[in-house]
């Protein structure tokens, strides 16, 4: 995984842990891996103490129905976000808003929670650039981890 937007690597204080569940899953199953969670939290606790942790996929899903109560135990809570499915040009897409959920529940906590010092991303999205780019001036350090191989270049930037 790719890790960037820490200075050292290493602080204190309060962290958020925001996953982008389908983007981790989907980008290691490429490679016929899976999402290590215990690991996750331990790279993330080098930030300090986790104060906010949440995952986010449809669980209702059938690739993702039985690992929302695992997460849970793991101390993440699963953050249910639809999936649209739509027919264009004679293929079944699917558009899901994971990472404009993901965004506001970020944008908020910052300023629900001001302990908060660190937020980590995980994602390779090119779009959380834009969380990036608001939470710094705010004196916020974020980290942004994806899967080296799927992360949006703007992102280890």
């Amino acid at each position: 995984m790719n890790t960037g937007g820490g200075s050292n690597g290493t602080t204190t204080g309060d962290v958020a842990l925001l996953v982008d569940w389908e983007n981790l899953k989907y980008s290691l199953a490429q490679r016929d891996l899976r999402p290590n969670v215990a690991a996750l939290r331990s790279a993330t606790e080098r930030f300090g103490r986790i104060v906010y942790a949440r995952a986010y996929a449809d669980w209702q899903e059938a690739s993702h129905r039985d690992e929302a109560s695992g997460l849970y135990m793991a101390g993440l809570e699963p953050v249910y976000v639809p999936t649209r499915r739509f027919h264009e040009g004679g293929e079944t897409r699917v558009k899901d808003s994971v990472d404009v959920k993901l965004t506001a529940d970020c944008i908020e906590a910052s300023h629900q929670f001001p302990n908060i010092q660190t937020f980590v991303i995980v994602s390779g999205d090119h779009g959380f650039l834009h969380v990036v780019n608001t939470l710094r001036p705010r004196g916020k350090q974020v980290v942004v981890v994806g899967v080296s191989w799927s992360t949006a270049r703007q992102l280890t930037e």
